[in-house]
């Protein structure tokens, strides 16, 4: 009879050793999930993309110049009436612009794309599809650079004068 209270011992001991090793090594496993995952640290904007931030800041420091906006923060899609509201949400959800120029009360005056080479495949060009299409409806000008060509402080300045001459006379209207 004691052998059988020694064998029920030993049998939940390795019950008992047992969930601890597969307690430990799930919490191995998942850890705190940071040092789990292989994450490195990114520069915000590329070094083409620095060049053309810092001449849009120096060409016009009246305006505000924000850098990598998500299209979410600068387009909403109405519900109401709306079936295909959340694929449409879904279309611009994962897509950003390169730079976004405002005015100090963060009204925007145009978008701004850099299009390198990766603009060229049909995915990126689907993508900027949907961009255009979207400014446009919004009377948003979105104006396209190449990294090859950007142009200097001085004339962004100028062209972005002229260009708000032309929009006070025909100010935009910002429908909710």
């Amino acid at each position: 009879m004691s052998y059988i209270f020694v064998l029920i011992g030993v049998l939940l001991l390795i019950v008992l050793f047992n969930t601890i090793i597969k307690a430990k090594l799930q919490k191995e496993e998942s850890g705190d999930g940071a040092s789990d995952v292989p994450y490195f640290r990114k520069a915000v904007l590329t070094e083409v993309e620095q060049v053309l931030y810092h001449r849009l800041v120096e060409a016009l420091p009246e305006l505000i110049i924000l850098a990598q906006v998500p299209m979410s923060g600068l387009v909403g899609i109405r519900k109401q009436g709306n079936k295909n509201w959340q694929g449409q949400f879904n279309a611009i959800s994962k897509k950003s612009v390169d730079y976004v120029v405002c005015r100090k009360d963060f009204s925007v005056v145009a978008v701004i794309e850099l299009d390198d080479s990766t603009h060229e495949a049909a995915d990126r060009q689907q993508s900027d599809a949907v961009k255009n299409a979207a400014f446009k409806q919004l009377g948003i000008e979105i104006l396209r650079l190449q990294p090859g060509n950007m142009p200097a402080a001085e004339s962004i300045a100028v062209a972005f004068a002229t260009f708000l001459k032309k929009e006070d006379q025909h100010p935009p209207l910002n429908a909710a």
